[in-house]
């Protein structure tokens, strides 16, 4: 099995039938400056271009679901004090 890391942004991962993962830490806390509405719509997309891809996401818990991904809850526990939950695709 071979395994690629790749660092990018979302809107430049191109179209994959195969499969794979996306990971992404949603920005929280001190990092919430980010537009976390736009950057789930990014992840959202990019899911889309890759369909067979799982999909995991930590985010805060007071935060919005992700728009058009069906994801379940894997673990909620706390980061720096700050709650937070991982989320998975099926």
């Amino acid at each position: 099995m071979d395994i690629d890391i790749l660092q990018r942004r979302l809107a430049d991962l191109t179209a994959d039938p195969g499969r794979g993962l996306i990971g992404c830490n949603l920005p929280y806390g001190v990092r919430i400056n980010a537009d976390v509405r736009r950057l789930a719509a990014e992840v959202a997309d990019a899911a889309r271009r890759r369909p067979g891809w799982r999909i995991v996401l930590v985010k805060a818990q007071a935060t919005a679901p992700v728009p058009s991904l069906p994801l379940a809850t894997l673990l909620r526990t706390k980061s720096g004090g700050i709650p937070i939950e991982m989320l998975v695709s099926a």
